[in-house]
């Protein structure tokens, strides 16, 4: 695999037949997917955790049946699981494995419509495994849903027009609820405002997390 720049490889593609006709340009979107973990990694302090590469290859998928069904294959699941409704891509044992732009304007119009929305959803793929390499592998101490799902839309740059409220804000982090990425992208949004993101990182496993983040903030 040939290495680019620091932090930025050619990674081998494979794609739907009906996609190959748009091969050159998914190239050039996964480049520019990993220049902005790099980006991110200088913005933050972590560049020399940015090599080496988290992907081998890259597998992108032109519907989400077929994304599915090349994930349940891939990962050896149990052909009747139930696979959120909205999942667009996963990056596990160094293979990013995606649905396409088109599928993902389907899944997510307003975020799918700007045209770097797909960009965002391969790097978001690449934050969780940054995520964990500067944990130093430890997946454990990714902290709750909302942190970890919220560190990766973060580092995207996903969903940066959306606000809420303070209130929504605690109950979300104190009741640790599931609720639309979006939601992540406001709390991630107002911690990192206030509180150094590393810090952040290694706090969130702590079962005194939400205490930990009042006492910083109010």
């Amino acid at each position: 695999m040939k290495k680019i720049k620091k932090g930025v490889y050619d990674v081998p593609l494979i794609v739907s037949e009906s996609l190959k006709r748009d091969y050159d340009g998914l190239k050039q979107t996964i480049i520019s997917a990993q220049e902005r973990i790099v980006e991110f990694a200088k913005r933050y302090n972590f560049l020399p955790l940015i090599e080496p590469s988290f992907m081998e290859r890259v597998e992108i998928y032109d519907s989400q049946e077929a994304f599915k069904e090349r994930l349940i294959s891939f990962l050896n699941l149990n052909r009747n699981i139930e696979l959120p409704k909205t999942i667009s891509a996963v990056l596990e044992n160094k293979v990013l494995i995606s649905i396409s732009s088109k599928e993902y304007q389907n899944i997510y119009p307003i975020e799918g419509e700007d045209r770097l929305g797909f960009e965002r959803l391969l790097t978001h793929e690449l934050a969780h495994r940054f995520h964990v390499r500067i944990l130093d592998g430890n997946e454990e101490a990714m902290g709750p849903n909302w942190f970890f799902e919220g560190f990766a839309i973060f580092a995207s740059k996903q969903f940066l027009n959306f606000t809420c409220s303070e209130a929504t804000i605690w109950d979300i982090i104190k009741n640790e609820k599931q609720v639309a990425y979006k939601y992540y992208a406001a709390i991630f949004s107002y911690l990192t405002k206030e509180i150094n993101l590393n810090d952040l990182i290694h706090h969130a496993k702590d079962d005194n997390f939400y205490e930990w983040l009042r006492e910083r903030i109010n």
